[in-house]
């Protein structure tokens, strides 16, 4: 609960299989389970595209929640690239997190401000790189796992901060988290 911290929940993604907001980028299939979108790696550094952001205010998200499972059961790290409306995808502007060995539903919460990675469910810290997190982000690539072959079933990404949100579709269309001054 971040409700004690002077935060809430901006956006969740969930309810993946309604969706059309991630595609594939390199070696990934990306299916469904019920509502769950389980990205399957194909081969050596498997990548989606969230490819509907629209705009993130990152004065607005102090935090990333991401649940999922690990279908393999072999620890790996995830990666979250992300850019602004002229930049690239590149290792500066990233956050790494834990993906740990069981196949157990994980929490990750990944601090944009401290720029350091916690997996709830297996107690893991990683260090974020996170340097580029300023302005406003307009892309953002997930690569769930650093391994060539399994797969990991996502059933939630939360944005968690002091802004507020707004936008139409649940993400199918363009989406705007901003700062809420004060």
């Amino acid at each position: 609960d971040v409700s004690g911290y002077g935060y809430t929940t901006l956006k969740t993604l969930s309810g993946f299989n309604s969706l059309t907001c991630f595609e594939n980028l390199q070696n990934t299939s990306i299916t469904y389970n019920g509502s769950n979108m389980v990205v399957t790696a194909t081969g050596n550094d498997p990548q989606t595209n969230w490819k509907t952001v629209g705009s993130i205010a990152t004065d607005a998200v102090k935090a990333i929640k991401i649940v999922f499972k690990n279908n393999s059961g072999a620890a790996s790290t995830g990666q979250l690239f992300y850019k602004d409306g002229t930049g690239t995808f590149n290792e500066t502007d990233s956050f790494y997190w834990p993906v740990g060995a069981t196949t157990s539903t994980q929490t990750v919460w990944i601090d944009t401000v401290n720029h350091i990675a916690y997996n709830q469910t297996t107690g893991e810290f990683s260090t974020v790189k996170g340097s580029g997190w300023t302005g406003n982000i307009t892309g953002m690539r997930f690569d769930w796992t650093t391994a060539s072959s399994g797969s990991v079933e996502v059933s939630e990404i939360s944005f968690i901060g002091n802004g507020s949100a707004s936008g139409t579709g649940g993400y199918q269309n363009t989406q705007t988290l901003v700062h809420s001054a004060g």
